[in-house]
């Protein structure tokens, strides 16, 4: 058997710490008469995933995922009144950290703004800026989310009991 890269725990460590299961350390397959030494075999949990303390439901991280996509799609859909400015749909599904800015000239002025920012954050979608002047909270609600699963960051913790959505 081959020795150890010098990676491997490192490796290892950093699977598990992402919420996989180590299922053979290591793996070894046999194909026709030779033996073929893999350093790790893995799998996901396919059922729930970590995030933070909390255990979420991937299926619920998926259709909440979906759902900022399809927002994002629609409102970076909407043309600015400035043709050289465009949008730009910024996805991070490892983080769950979502923007859609808007970027280039006006002219001499330089355009570099953010429509709205989200985040999902135990399980609830953030809204941690909304400059769009249509409610993102609104949109995603008619995309299938819960008003109890998204905050609207930009209150004041205790204000927010009020906003009829989640208080985080």
């Amino acid at each position: 058997m081959p020795a150890r890269n010098i990676d491997h725990d490192a490796v290892r460590d950093a699977l598990v710490a992402d919420g996989w299961t180590i299922t053979h350390d290591p793996l070894t397959l046999t194909v026709g008469e030779r033996p073929l030494h893999i350093a790790l075999g893995a799998e996901l949990v396919p059922f729930a995933a970590e995030k933070g303390t909390e255990r979420i439901a991937v299926d619920k991280l998926t259709r909440y995922r979906d759902a900022i996509r399809q927002v994002m799609t629609e409102y970076a859909a909407w043309k600015p009144q400035v043709p050289t400015v465009s949008s730009e749909q910024i996805h991070d599904p490892i983080q769950d950290h979502y923007e859609l800015k808007y970027v280039g000239w006006d002219g001499p002025r330089r355009v570099h703004s953010t429509a709205f920012h989200l985040d999902i954050i135990g399980g609830k979608i953030w809204v941690q800026f909304d400059g769009s002047n249509r409610p993102v909270a609104e949109a995603l609600v008619e995309a299938g989310v819960p008003k109890e699963d998204i905050v609207l960051a930009e209150q004041p913790p205790r204000l927010r009991p009020h906003t009829g959505y989640g208080v985080g």
